[in-house]
């Protein structure tokens, strides 16, 4: 904290000493709590030191009101959680940032983002391996678009987003650190891509709240669907790789007068 209150808008990552894990889950929420003066502050991201494969999980969107162009925004994003799992893959760490948006001293949006710490992979992932752990869509599409991503598209959306991870436009970083056989699509591009779908098709309903979690990758060479059904307030939507798996699901709430 005094490197904080010398230097208030310094941005900082680190600092969660792994070393306490072997200690139990006392000292796990100490070194937890050890930090969270920190975390509330902002400007500050942990990492999981030797899981530094990180990836964008999923998120929760509430929508508190409109979004005004051409207004001033302002957005603050608070770590609120640091935990560890183990997965398929092994062991897995989680945080989890909240984004309030916010115009005029009024909050328009919230977001719950989940980012997800993986360790170094021990073998390269093939579309086979990667399908193991996946499973085929449980509803019937009602809307479907066949989406063909390439580089270019990737390298936009980079862009566009300010996003720098090298997984979406450096094929040679994806193979050599993710063990990945391509470039890997952004999760909220095909988040995107989805929510596009309840545009499209119901172009005057107004949504509340959207939910999306990644299930696989989907990578450059692969093109998938994005599909979705409506059940009342709800609308269902997931996104299917080339062998008719889901790589993501998500979920928007209609808003009904």
């Amino acid at each position: 904290m005094e490197l904080r209150r010398r230097f208030p808008t310094l941005r900082m990552v680190g600092h969660y000493d792994k070393m306490v894990m072997s200690r139990g889950e006392e000292a796990i929420r100490g070194e937890f709590e050890r930090l969270a003066p920190l975390m509330k502050t902002g400007g500050f991201i942990p990492a999981l030191e030797g899981l530094d494969r990180r990836m964008w999980a999923g998120s929760r969107f509430r929508f508190h009101s409109d979004l005004k162009a051409g207004q001033p925004a302002e957005r603050k994003s608070v770590v609120k959680n640091v935990t560890r799992k183990r997965g398929r893959s092994g062991e897995l760490g989680f945080v989890l940032v909240e984004h309030a948006i916010s115009q005029s001293g009024r909050r328009v949006l919230t977001e719950e983002h989940d980012i997800v710490y993986k360790p170094a992979p021990t073998s390269a992932a093939t579309a086979a391996s990667i399908n193991e752990g996946l499973k085929p869509p449980e509803k019937r599409a009602q809307w479907s678009e066949t989406v063909r991503p390439n580089p270019v598209l990737l390298f936009r959306y980079s862009a566009l987003t300010f996003n720098s991870h090298r997984i979406h436009y450096d094929r040679d970083f994806s193979r050599e650190a993710f063990g990945f056989p391509g470039l890997a699509v952004h999760g909220p591009l095909i988040a995107t891509l989805l929510i596009e779908l309840v545009r499209k098709n119901l172009p005057c309903a107004r949504i509340s709240e959207y939910v999306f979690r990644a299930q696989g990758p989907i990578f450059d060479f692969q093109e998938f669907k994005v599909e979705s059904c409506r059940e009342n307030d709800q609308v269902y939507l997931w996104a299917v790789n080339p062998d008719g798996f889901e790589a993501m699901t998500a979920q928007a709430k209609l808003e009904t007068e």
